[in-house]
């Protein structure tokens, strides 16, 4: 895999083609760092580099341990077995980053630090429930193609 590159931070970046407004082919040139392959580019960016982190602790049950597991995250900087499951340590530099993947593992995930994001999953949960317990909005026959 190929690693994009960023002419402004002169560093290995990565980036999302949906967020891209355009494209410019440059004469501009890039000298690959020795970090170039993906592996140890992905393994720089476990711990940022700011001090101001956020380390979150999340619980996954043994249900999902083996799923959890297969599926990379860079910003887990340790992992433990315990009885309950295997336990996640994160360093994140907001809570967004991270909100839409735990709740993605649904009730096989507890956070257990930092409360500000227990209460934040715990509120988008309610809303969740709260939306599926309304009545459901009509569709109008021109939109339902099933």
């Amino acid at each position: 895999m190929r690693l994009p590159c960023c002419h402004l931070r002169t560093d290995l970046r990565i980036f999302r083609l949906s967020r891209m407004d355009n494209l410019a082919v440059t004469s501009h040139k890039f000298t690959r760092p020795s970090k170039a392959t993906m592996h140890e580019f992905m393994m720089s960016r476990q711990e940022p580099s700011r001090s101001d982190t956020i380390i979150v602790q999340a619980l996954f049950d043994n249900e999902s341990t083996q799923w959890v597991r297969e599926r990379f995250n860079f910003f887990v900087v340790a992992q433990a077995e315990t009885h309950s499951g295997l336990l996640l340590t994160l360093r994140i530099r907001h809570e967004n980053e991270i909100v839409q993947w735990l709740l993605g593992w649904g009730r096989h995930v507890q956070v257990l630090e930092p409360p500000s994001l227990r209460e934040r999953l715990a509120r988008e949960a309610q809303a969740m429930l709260d939306n599926h317990q309304t009545a459901v909005p009509e569709i109008p026959e021109s939109l339902n193609r099933y």
